[in-house]
């Protein structure tokens, strides 16, 4: 059996949390909620996506946007800082009822 790290996301339905495995981490059995999850897990949060709700029957996935790095210069350092704009969606990646045209917008 293979390990792999946990996400845990409330469907955008009912708010009943489903369970979404990754790859991306260390793979040590952590659990994480979206507030919470490292950027390498979240790379890989929809393998077995979507997800289908055992509460309501939804079917949803977790989408991830990832905006430009602000980097400031220092005398002595750079920092760079990235941030994700993280939207649970109902339905499954790369359906054609995604509204593509929100994206422009984030």
């Amino acid at each position: 059996m293979g390990m792999f790290d946990s996400v845990y996301v409330p469907c955008p339905k009912c708010n009943t949390e489903a369970e979404f495995q990754s790859k991306g981490g260390d793979c040590c059995l952590e659990n994480y909620t979206l507030k919470d999850v490292p950027n390498n897990v979240l790379s890989d949060i929809n393998r077995h996506s979507p997800k289908v709700c055992s509460e309501c029957g939804e079917s949803f996935y977790v989408k991830v946007k990832q905006e430009k790095p602000a980097i400031r210069q220092y005398d002595n350092f750079i920092e760079r800082t990235i941030r994700q704009r993280i939207e649970v969606v109902i339905g499954k990646p790369n359906d054609d009822s995604d509204d593509d045209d929100e994206e422009d917008d984030w």
